[in-house]
């Protein structure tokens, strides 16, 4: 189900209007009638803003594939114009500003500044989020660019497990390095050499370099919105 079906679900589930809901995400009416067409697709600050103002869980929007845990369903109950979760078992997952460059790299300032939150159940980490270092250490951030494609794709928001600082397995990690910060695909070599790659077969690039004088490893992405997990 596409993630504009599913809005058009909650927006009918909690009794709401497109103008109304439009009032909620802080967008016009029609932007709500191209999100439910499938026409465009709504960015992280309007959903966080969305689930701030509704508080629902961002279990019901992440994938088909993903199972809705059956503590965090949307409840009825409204006080002061929002709707009111249950909240047992609730983990909150901080978002961070910064944007994991998936290409030539953004500014590493902002990493650490936590936007917002989603909020998903434990029972839904321990089911999809396996081998994490610890519930404490997720932190998500929006993708973008275009060399990890298909991988992961321009806007794609990815989970990370900031608790990996070091390159044991080949996966695709966040770091920065020169000032920049980076999400690409790190591979250790037989001679300790880590080698940082792109998937993505049109733009493909690979460097060499040395993890402890070249990169800082900020953590393992996990899975990602498009829910391609790794």
């Amino acid at each position: 189900m596409e993630i504009g079906t599913k809005l058009l679900k909650l927006r009918k589930s909690l009794g709401l209007n497109q103008e109304q809901f439009a009032e909620y995400a802080g967008i016009s009416k029609s932007a709500v009638s191209q999100w439910e067409n499938g026409a465009t697709t709504p960015g992280l600050e309007q959903l966080l803003r969305l689930r701030e103002n509704l508080s629902f869980s961002f279990d019901e929007l992440l994938c088909d594939e993903c199972k809705e845990p059956a503590c965090l369903k949307l409840t009825t109950k409204k006080e002061s114009g929002k709707i009111l979760p249950f909240e047992k078992n609730v983990v909150n997952i901080p978002v961070f500003s910064a944007k994991g460059s998936m290409g030539l790299g953004e500014p590493q300032s902002g990493y650490e500044t936590i936007a917002g939150d989603i909020k998903v159940s434990k029972e839904w980490v321990e089911e999809n989020l396996k081998g994490i270092t610890h519930i404490r250490n997720l932190a998500a951030m929006t993708g973008r660019g275009n060399s990890m494609s298909p991988t992961y794709k321009d806007g794609d928001i990815l989970i990370v497990d900031t608790g990996v600082k070091t390159v044991d397995v080949d996966g695709v990690y966040v770091f920065t390095t020169n000032g920049n910060l980076f999400v690409k695909r790190i591979r250790k070599r037989l001679d300790g050499k880590l080698e940082v790659s792109s998937d993505n077969p049109i733009v493909k690039s690979y460097d060499i370099c040395d993890e402890k004088d070249q990169l800082n490893i900020l953590g393992l992405v996990r899975l990602a919105w498009n829910c391609n997990k790794i």
